[in-house]
């Protein structure tokens, strides 16, 4: 796993910790990891939360996408007369929202639910 972060350039220094670098080889796997996964590897990894922008940063970087998956109840409700289109399977991409969701924690699933603050109500 090591050699899949090394070839890497110049990643903060948190990127040492596996748990990151767990992340890294997931996220070049898939193209993307969701806001949960990024927030349990910055908690694990033990990284600040005035680091967390470096660290998606990074993440985004290496072309790794951090994808926060909505709520179906959300999307359910949505009213049907919005001029704004619902996102693509369910999926909201917010590097803002990432960032907000690993600096708290969460203590259920609904508190792990991340809205992005520009889409408006």
């Amino acid at each position: 796993m090591s050699s899949a972060v090394s070839n890497s350039p110049a990643l903060p220094r948190e990127f040492e910790h596996d748990a990151l670098k767990g992340l890294v080889q997931l996220g070049r796997t898939r193209g993307e990891i969701t806001s949960e996964q990024f927030r349990e590897a910055c908690v694990i990894a033990d990284v600040p939360s005035r680091r967390l922008k470096q660290v998606l940063r990074a993440l985004e970087d290496l072309d790794i996408t951090v994808v926060s998956p909505a709520q179906p109840a959300e999307v359910a409700a949505a009213p049907r007369t919005r001029a704004r289109r619902a996102p693509a399977a369910g999926k909201v991409t917010t590097t803002r929202a990432a960032t907000a969701a690993a600096a708290k924690p969460a203590e259920d699933d609904e508190a792990a639910v991340i809205t992005d603050p520009e889409s408006g109500p």
